[in-house]
């Protein structure tokens, strides 16, 4: 039996109210690839930024970045990625976007 993880993700109706957007909402990777993963500044009230990894992982080495780098892409870097202002996460006001890795074949 497999375990399946459902992830629910509300945006605002209106995207111009947003806090941090992403430059692109979905990439691709292949396993071994490095991906930069970069969001943009819209109106965030600060500058204390905060990562999730599929909803769950704060990513304390990506704190105050707005750019980031995965180096050798992995499987498990897949998912979904959120960047908020340390103080707005529960306001829907952040940056998500998603990571696909391919394996090789």
């Amino acid at each position: 039996m497999t375990n399946t993880r459902i992830q629910t993700i509300i945006l605002p109706k209106d995207g111009s109210v947003v806090h941090i957007r992403p430059v692109k909402r979905t990439q691709i990777a292949n396993v071994g690839d490095s991906v930069r993963l970069e969001m943009q500044h819209v109106n965030a009230p600060n500058k204390n930024y905060r990562w999730r990894h599929n909803g769950r992982d704060i990513l304390t080495s990506w704190n105050d970045q707005l750019s980031v780098s995965i180096d050798d892409v992995a499987v498990s870097d897949g998912g979904v990625y959120s960047c908020f202002a340390s103080d707005q996460e529960n306001r829907q006001l952040h940056g998500i976007m998603r990571l696909i890795v391919r394996g090789k074949t």
